[in-house]
């Protein structure tokens, strides 16, 4: 969410002017921290979200796809063939009619996001089958958080 504060003038006096934009389809629905209730706003007021309305908005998200672009500067020989291999094996064996329908190693990889046409590893390639992913990406840590389960009434 951004949040822009600026200054104006209203009837001669000074306010404070405190604009929310409008936040990414992608983190819809939002919720209030504190009781977790998601909330449309109307002319007149704020009104909770039906069950309906927060799947219309599940439903309109789209997965984010920064993870499918290549890293510059890496090459094939970047990721682990042990692991490179497994891979192949595994997709192989456990989908043999679909994307293990492949018998192509480097097509198989394109089209699992591992690489792009020209070979290069895509950032989850090389996440996934790297020989030392820290070399690229020193900051990326995987943070994880589970929430007791709350039936919905």
């Amino acid at each position: 969410m951004q949040l822009t504060i600026s200054d104006a003038e209203v009837d001669g006096a000074p306010v404070i002017v405190a604009m929310v934009h409008e936040c990414d389809p992608s983190a819809k629905p939002c919720r209030i921290t504190a009781s977790g209730t998601a909330y449309m706003r109307g002319y007149d007021g704020d009104f909770p979200l039906s069950d309906l309305e927060e799947q219309a908005f599940l439903a309109a998200r789209k997965p984010p796809l920064f993870d499918r672009q290549p890293v510059t500067g890496l090459t094939p020989e970047d990721l682990d063939s042990d692991l490179v291999a497994a891979f192949l094996r595994s997709v192989r064996e456990r989908d043999p009619h679909r994307l293990g329908r492949f018998p192509d190693d480097a097509e198989l990889l394109r089209r699992a996001g591992v690489t792009v046409p020209d070979g290069t590893p895509t950032v989850a390639g090389l996440l996934a089958l790297g020989v030392h992913p820290q070399e690229w990406f020193p900051r990326f840590v995987i943070q994880a958080s589970a929430e007791p389960f709350r039936p919905i009434p």
